[in-house]
């Protein structure tokens, strides 16, 4: 059965000031935008709790083991949020196969178009590997993110602190 396909928009006509909940709506994106908004789409849900619709989204997204997005410029970025959404929706299954696709470039660090990061990308390797019980990968990963966000000026890895 097919689920229904959602996206989000902001309704600045409803709620109050600062009130997530009234002024995120979900509505159908452009097909060719689907790629490149969906992570941020899912990133909003979880952000203002509809886990309900963010669940509905990241199976979406997750079908094919994720081959909606292709490997370009913001492939990484894409990747970065639907691990840390399958680990707030506690996905271990997707979360390994996410894993297992990020795992080459954890010396990367992930952006969107260069105007947004997300960090480095051991640093999310490290939340899946935590999730999915490698404890010492994980804090090797943490570590890896420490350093790389020194280095970097990241504050994506200051999260850990």
């Amino acid at each position: 059965m097919a689920t229904p396909d959602v996206g989000l928009s902001l309704d600045t006509g409803r709620g109050e000031a600062g009130d997530a909940y009234g002024l995120v709506t979900i509505v159908p994106p452009a097909p060719a935008a689907r790629a490149k908004v969906r992570p941020r789409d899912l990133t909003v849900l979880l952000d203002t709790a509809r886990g309900e619709e963010a669940r509905v989204l990241f199976d979406q997204l997750a079908e094919d083991d994720f081959s909606m997005f292709p490997k370009d410029n913001e492939w990484l970025f894409a990747l970065t949020l639907l691990a840390e959404a399958a680990s707030i929706l506690d996905d271990r299954d997707r979360a390994l196969v996410l894993y297992e696709q990020l795992r080459p470039y954890e010396d990367l660090v992930a952006l969107a178009a260069s105007e947004v990061s997300v960090g480095p990308v051991s640093l999310t390797l490290g939340i899946l590997a935590a999730q999915l019980g490698h404890q010492e990968e994980a804090a090797a990963a943490y570590r890896e993110a420490m350093d790389a966000g020194a280095l970097t000026g990241s504050d994506g890895a200051r999260r850990l602190a």
